[in-house]
């Protein structure tokens, strides 16, 4: 059974505060924010839910079922060329993303929950992330420690590495 564990509900009077944005970690060392405009759901699901298509790219993982729409589920590790989920896994945190009317489920390793910043808090991310990422991003922002990727949801639904 799926587990819903964040649904896209964005107040208004928060918007002062800066945008809304979902945290994730793409693999143990690196995390990544996408906007909640893009979010649609969260999901909790068992890797037998996820089926797998045959002559696919490796990031494709397959086809999830979710509210009578079937949508691909990718590795957006993988995807961006960095170290793949576990094939043992337990289960997958899945990020259901929409631009415009194609949805499209993210398998990431960890869902952190929301966090806000505002636009000029995104740096150009030369220099800090591989030349092969920065394609998919709007930038990076500088927290502490730790660089956060800041995803482009519309150049991961037309990324040339799967097909939709």
């Amino acid at each position: 059974m799926d587990t819903p564990i964040l649904a896209s509900q964005i107040n208004q009077e928060d918007k002062n505060l800066g945008d809304s944005y979902l945290k994730f970690y793409l693999d143990p060392q690196t995390p990544a924010i996408l906007a909640m405009e893009h979010v649609q759901e969260v999901l909790l699901i068992p890797p037998r839910r996820i089926t797998p298509m045959p002559n696919m790219p490796e990031c494709v993982l397959g086809l999830i079922n979710r509210h009578n729409r079937v949508v691909w589920g990718i590795d957006l590790a993988q995807m961006l060329s960095l170290q793949p989920l576990s094939t043992n896994a337990q289960h997958y945190n899945v990020v259901i993303i929409k631009v415009g009317q194609s949805p499209l489920g993210l398998v990431v390793q960890e869902v952190k929950g929301l966090t806000r910043f505002t636009s000029d808090s995104i740096q150009a991310p030369m220099g800090l992330v591989n030349s092969f990422l920065t394609s998919y991003l709007h930038g990076c922002i500088l927290q502490q420690q730790e660089v956060l990727l800041v995803l482009n949801a519309e150049a991961i639904m037309v990324s040339p590495c799967f097909i939709q």
